[in-house]
């Protein structure tokens, strides 16, 4: 405080303060107390206007808190341990307690605690970056090579209703058109070594773009097919596509952005964490 301390002990003792707000710990709602400061018995009592009921603190044992209040007030403790806390803002108030108890410490100003502190929330985000930049994407590798072809087809086709049929995509339906794609995906993928059966789906869309989800399932956006010149161009894109099957780049990548839950839950059949993914298909 700026102003000059009072060290008159009559003052204090015959001091009867005025009111404060006090919060048991508990309950998030301010109690309004009166107070009354006994110096000589090392007392600070609080008497709840509602309850009439009373508090007693040792002012030798009292702890004061930095930054938690305004300038106007002041935030105290009973002790270490306690809960409970006292916000005073009438300054003869304050300056009779700080009076009292002129070396009363100041809760969490120990620097070696400030740095430890800090030390820890580094370590602890080194982790998590660590985590997420290089544990993640090594098991979600690992964890690709684990999954069976069936449940990374239904996984798959789970993502593909999610991303699309839930979305109101309508799916092209044309007999000629899927056969032709059909036959082309079969030609393209003959010497690629999948493993997995190929599923090409056009979705009414006008982007001309492709993407890959996991287990061999390959959506072309009507778009793109109106857009080429010639089958060579849709050729090229599909092509491109399988690449990312025969990879399992879709897989692996609903994997990572999954996190761990994905990992554990997909390996062990359970494929119903992907709406997490739902969003970022293989392109």
């Amino acid at each position: 405080m700026s102003a000059p301390m009072n060290k008159n002990t009559e003052f204090n003792a015959k001091m009867a303060l005025t009111f404060a707000e006090y919060f048991d710990g508990i309950s998030p709602r301010a109690q309004r107390v009166s107070l009354r400061l006994r110096a000589e018995a090392d007392e600070l009592e609080m008497q709840n206007s509602e309850t009439q009921s009373t508090t007693i603190w040792r002012l030798s044992k009292m702890r004061r808190f930095d930054g938690l209040a305004d300038d106007s007030s002041m935030t105290f403790a009973a002790d270490n341990t306690d809960p409970a806390r006292l916000v005073v803002d009438e300054v003869n108030a304050l300056r009779a307690i700080l009076t009292a108890n002129p070396n009363m410490k100041v809760q969490g100003s120990d620097p070696k605690k400030a740095r430890k502190a800090f030390a820890f929330a580094g370590v602890a985000l080194g982790m998590i970056a660590g985590l997420v930049l290089f544990a993640v994407p090594t098991l979600a590798s690992r964890a690709t090579d684990m999954v069976p072809p069936e449940r990374e087809i239904a996984f798959g086709e789970q993502m593909f209703g999610m991303i699309y049929t839930q979305a109101g995509y309508r799916q092209c339906a044309n007999p000629a058109g899927q056969a032709a794609l059909d036959q082309m995906g079969a030609r393209l993928s003959a010497n690629a070594n999948i493993g997995l059966p190929l599923t090409i789906r056009v979705i009414n869309d006008p982007m001309p773009q492709a993407t890959a989800l996991p287990g061999g399932h390959i959506t072309i956006y009507s778009g793109l097919i109106a857009q080429a010149e010639n089958p060579n161009e849709v050729a090229a894109v599909l092509a491109h596509e399988i690449g990312h099957v025969a990879h399992r780049d879709g897989t692996r990548a609903a994997l990572q952005a999954m996190g761990s839950f994905g990992l554990v839950g997909l390996a062990f059949g359970d494929v119903f964490g992907t709406t997490a993914v739902a969003g970022s298909p293989k392109a």
